[in-house]
């Protein structure tokens, strides 16, 4: 998304995350580009082919989440693929006793 980063370049390798207080404002790119913002401190942004890139270490969680709003209901058919490689029966949730998985493996924490 160009929006996200400096000079709308997605190749610079710098996000800048813009506050645009009037955004519904804007009915195109280029009135967007136009409304005063503010932005957020620039963040280095590297883009690493999931066939590259190699976690340092394993990871302590993994965040699934089921948006009705914006993922069409066919997609709920790839949720159980995330059991093949995440251990959702693992309970070391401390701090956390009401976070269950959904009991038919669809959906997440409740």
């Amino acid at each position: 998304m160009p929006f996200l980063f400096r000079d709308f370049n997605t190749t610079c390798g710098i996000m800048e995350l813009r506050y645009v207080p009037r955004v519904r404002d804007a009915s195109s790119k280029e009135e967007l580009r136009t409304l005063p913002h503010a932005l957020e401190p620039p963040i280095p942004f590297q883009k690493v082919s999931v066939e590259a890139y190699r976690a340092t270490e394993p990871f302590d969680y993994v965040i699934l989440c089921q948006s009705p709003g914006y993922t069409p209901v066919e997609a709920d058919a790839l949720i159980p693929i995330f059991q093949d490689y995440v251990d959702f029966e693992r309970d070391d949730r401390q701090g956390f006793p009401s976070l269950r998985v959904h009991p038919s493996g669809k959906g997440g924490l409740r």
